[in-house]
């Protein structure tokens, strides 16, 4: 069989290869087995680094597989590597079991889609192409006839949308897949490329309706923890700045914790809907383009949403919990001095302190966020399904380094603190304030660490079990991921809720539930005089309105 580049390529993916490996672009495979095998296993390993990218397309893999007498491609009919859906196992029959396809799916056209009649033009059945010792069957659905289909389409005719047979140019069909959803199976189906153009195709069509309605209730438990988040957290900023006094260290961490948790329910929370919204209901688009060997190719949108808002929504997430973390680590150092050398300590110049530390934990953070701009290895992706963070080949060493050693100095000053209070008890340094300020601070603490920890967890089991790894396809268990991958959703919202626990923490205390209630009752006075003044002012305007008409009478009556 002959290869050769005609000039005319319109298949990004293969364009794609052809870059990498330039001798496979025109080659004699009947004369040169050695080069022929080469390029297959090029080929094949090629497709298994990048096969869950929308751009890397099942049928044209197989299809040129089979073109070139691959033995992958007989080894792939036998161990179906990539079946995950309905419609890849209906795309393997056609390439391995053509004939099993063709009774499969001949009721599915006689009930599908077609508006008119007779529009349907059955497969011409059986064309038979020689392959070695076996014959493969090729049959033709004539898919640039469907342009009337309903969708979602029925994997039958999705399937048929592939062009078998020698520089078939795949121009009439794209494939659409995304294998991180939670609490779904892996969704992978095809479109006519043509409706991509009239119709708003997502890939919400390729999930069962349960998947879409666990979508929308990830984007409604957002919604509801951003909204909460915001409401606490601003009435946490306003009791700490205008009502309670500026007597103590604490209040500065405590202001500088609610503002950082403030800016996660504005911004981080938000953009977990327009994520979620975006990378699963939002309409495909393909592209046109030539490559810098002057070949036409398609390629699918890779990413549902700009990289302005993925930098934005990472940079305020990661500014967010880095300041969560420096916050909390500072103030259990401010609590650790207490305890230490009580009669040392001078509350004022530990508000002092605690002022500059803040500013410069503010400008930490920012800089932290700022890492993708400046630094190059590692930039801001869509991570845990919908929460936006560092990814390259430094990422792992930038939260080392930034997070995890400021977590371990947190928990270890916490409990380096709580061993020397329980020793201290009794000790009349200590009054009862500090005391107080020293369990709400292990509280708040702990209660951010139990948020944490599922996520690491998480973390420990995906390095740990096997079968969960998308880059090694040959042994990659889709259930096992799917759980892991809901579990990683769930976990993420357990994360994010420490942005509210501390609203409820502070809320134990006596004081702070006076000094909220005293801000509830100034709030709905100003609100009722408000309407007061409204409803006053409506009744004098409907008096003088009506005082012409009163002295219209009397005149007339006169």
């Amino acid at each position: 069989m002959t290869t050769k580049y005609n000039g005319t390529y319109d298949i990004f993916e293969h364009a794609m290869f052809l870059r990498r490996s330039p001798e496979c672009l025109s080659v004699n495979f009947a004369q040169n087995n050695t080069l022929r095998e080469k390029c297959c296993t090029k080929y094949h390993n090629f497709f298994a680094e990048y096969w869950d990218d929308n751009y890397m397309r099942l049928g044209v893999w197989l299809n040129y597989l089979y073109q070139w007498n691959c033995p992958q491609f007989q080894q792939e009919c036998k161990s179906h590597t990539y079946n995950f859906s309905d419609y890849t196992n209906k795309l393997y029959l056609r390439f391995c079991k053509p004939r099993e396809y063709y009774e499969e799916c001949k009721s599915h056209f006689q009930d599908a889609a077609y508006i008119e009649k007779e529009s349907l033009k059955y497969p011409t059945f059986p064309e038979t192409i020689a392959t070695g010792d076996s014959n493969f069957t090729n049959i033709s659905m004539h898919s640039d006839n469907t342009k009337l289909l309903k969708y979602p389409l029925e994997p039958c005719v999705q399937a048929s949308l592939v062009k078998i047979g020698n520089n078939s140019m795949q121009l009439n069909y794209v494939e659409v897949k995304d294998v991180r959803i939670p609490f779904c199976k892996i969704s992978w189906c095809a479109f006519r490329s043509d409706d991509l153009k009239t119709k708003d195709l997502s890939l919400s069509l390729c999930m069962p309706s349960m998947c879409q309605v666990n979508l929308y209730i990830l984007m409604v438990v957002a919604g509801l923890m951003g909204t909460l988040i915001l409401l606490a957290n601003a009435i946490v900023v306003i009791v700490l700045s205008k009502i309670m006094d500026n007597n103590n260290s604490q209040r500065i961490y405590k202001m500088s914790l609610a503002l950082s948790d403030f800016l996660a329910g504005l911004v981080v929370m938000p953009s977990v809907i327009i994520i979620i919204r975006q990378s699963f209901f939002q309409p495909e688009e393909i592209y046109h383009s030539i490559d810098e060997q002057g070949r036409k190719v398609s390629e699918m949108s890779e990413f549902p949403m700009p990289y302005w808002f993925l930098n934005m929504a990472g940079f305020f997430t990661t500014m967010s919990l880095s300041i969560s973390i420096y916050t909390l680590t500072l103030a259990s150092f401010d609590r650790l001095l207490v305890v230490y050398r009580p009669l040392a300590y001078n509350k004022y110049d530990a508000i002092n302190r605690a002022k500059t530390l803040v500013v410069i934990t503010w400008i930490a953070g920012c800089c932290l966020g700022l890492v993708p701009f400046i630094f190059e290895g590692v930039d801001y992706s869509i991570t845990a399904s919908w929460i936006v963070l560092f990814e390259g080949e430094i990422a792992l060493i930038v939260y080392s380094v930034a997070l995890c050693l400021p977590l371990l100095l947190m928990w270890g000053t916490t409990i380096s603190t709580l061993v020397l209070f329980k020793r201290n008890k009794s000790s009349s340094g200590q009054c009862l304030d500090d005391r107080n300020l020293m369990k709400t601070l292990s509280i708040m603490t702990g209660v951010f660490s139990l948020c944490l920890v599922p996520s690491l967890l998480l973390m420990l089991c995906t390095l740990l079990l096997e079968g969960t790894d998308i880059d090694d396809p040959r042994y990659f268990k889709h259930k096992q991921s799917m759980v892991l991958i809901s579990m990683e959703a769930v976990t993420g919202f357990i994360l994010t809720s420490n942005n509210l626990w501390n609203f409820f923490i502070y809320n134990s205390k006596a004081e702070f539930r006076s000094q909220v209630r005293l801000l509830y009752q100034r709030q709905f006075q100003k609100i009722r005089g408000k309407i007061s003044r409204r409803q006053s002012n409506s009744s004098f305007n409907s008096r003088n309105a009506s005082r012409p008409v009163l002295s219209q009478c009397v005149s007339s009556y006169n």
